[in-house]
């Protein structure tokens, strides 16, 4: 008999607040022989389907965002399946705007231990490394209070996955977690050099890209004072690929509306079948943040087309930077961002040498391999010795240590 997960995450075609992680997450897990079944209990969606299936996953609309009482029933869902581990992909603010909806959800892991299930929680981001007000959210004392109990309790969990390595220290240190482990977030396998051919009109030398969910920490007001102070004569045009974010419907509108220049194009929504074309016209890629909630899945995904990175100087992208990621860091200032950006476009160079570097980086952390890391830890958790499973996954072979899963060392053929 195989294992039996319950995945508990937002899920597309939601957009934001992690649903695109578990998407490409659960299908490589769904490629183990071993995984019998993958029930993800994810957000409701308005007109969408309460449920559907795809091969061993299984799709179950069970909850609202900013709904306590949905989250409650949500643990009764959990209990009455009684899957053989539970994994919670969440952060600080998955569960919505509303600080008791966000609490509720994140102390669903512990009452999953009380009730003698094996959890465990991806956790994206921590409310001690996040500028909150920045964020959109309020550093009040209350809410201080509630992220550290709310952490605190995540922290019960059997084994916590971090995608920044630094948070491994502080969940220690601050909320005593015993079981933390860092597994990166994941990237694309993409062939470089069999693009489609680009959608845009080429008129313009060379393209800025800024891509994602816009909220108030993405700090695009930055990033439009930069581009102002741009060479004119370099040609550029700025590409803001995406919409708003979820916890802050209307965002992009607001921009959109203020920005009158024919040179700033505003793509909205990019599907995945259109990545590669947008990728393709970009130059540059920019991520002028005011804060980090967590490590980039934008840098990751500009890693696997090959893209120079300009960020701003956080320790999120600084960690990425040290980890191979082609990055290149700026001040919090318009005039210094611009001069990255400038930087990037002239020196060709250092532009290849960027790209090469992100194209290693990727190649590290594709999906697939992410996945493999995660089984292992669902094997660790539920005590399990590989010699009792089959593992044929046509793209690794795993080398089994008699004593303990955790010992096995992962190859990519």
């Amino acid at each position: 008999m195989g294992i039996n997960v319950c995945f508990v995450s937002c899920f597309p075609p939601s957009r934001g607040r992690l649903s695109e992680y578990a998407y490409y997450l659960l299908r490589e897990l769904a490629c183990f022989e071993s995984i019998e079944k993958i029930h993800v209990f994810a957000d409701k969606i308005e007109g969408g389907e309460v449920s559907f299936e795809n091969g061993k996953i299984v799709v179950h609309r069970v909850w609202r965002p900013d709904s306590v009482l949905s989250l409650i029933l949500l643990l009764f869902r959990i209990l009455r399946l009684r899957p053989h581990l539970v994994h919670f992909n969440v952060h600080m603010a998955v569960f919505g705007r509303s600080r008791l909806a966000n609490f509720v959800g994140l102390a669903l892991p512990f009452f999953c231990r009380i009730f003698g299930l094996r959890t465990i929680v991806t956790l994206h981001n921590v409310f001690d490394r996040m500028d909150v007000e920045k964020c959109g959210f309020r550093s009040s004392f209350l809410n201080r209070l509630g992220a550290f109990l709310a952490l605190k309790l995540v922290s019960f969990a059997s084994l916590v996955t971090v995608t920044v390595r630094s948070y491994i220290r502080l969940m220690r240190e601050r909320y005593g977690c015993r079981a933390v482990r860092w597994v990166p977030h994941g990237t694309w396998r993409v062939n470089v050099f069999k693009f489609n051919g680009g959608s845009f009109d080429s008129s313009h030398e060379r393209n800025v890209l800024f891509i994602g969910h816009v909220g108030p920490y993405k700090n695009l007001d930055l990033l439009l004072r930069a581009y102002k102070m741009l060479d004119n004569g370099l040609k550029v045009r700025l590409l803001i690929a995406g919409g708003s974010h979820p916890n802050f419907p209307g965002v992009l509108e607001e921009y959109r509306a203020r920005c009158r220049d024919p040179n700033i194009r505003f793509l909205g929504f990019v599907p995945d079948e259109e990545l590669p074309r947008v990728f393709e016209m970009a130059d540059v890629v920019v991520l002028p943040y005011a804060t980090c909630t967590g490590t980039s899945g934008v840098a990751h995904l500009a890693s696997s087309f090959g893209k120079p990175i300009v960020a701003t100087d956080l320790p999120e992208f600084r960690e990425l930077m040290g980890e191979g990621c082609g990055i290149i860091l700026a001040k919090h200032d318009p005039k210094d961002f611009a001069k990255k950006i400038e930087l990037l476009l002239r020196d060709r160079r250092l532009a290849e040498e960027l790209k090469n570097r992100s194209l290693r980086f990727a190649s590290k952390r594709t999906w697939n391999k992410i996945a493999q890391q995660f089984f292992l830890c669902y094997l660790e958790i539920l005590d399990m010795s590989l010699l009792n499973l089959s593992l044929k996954n046509e793209k690794s072979e795993a080398l089994v240590s008699s004593n303990n899963a955790a010992n096995v060392i992962m190859k990519a053929r």
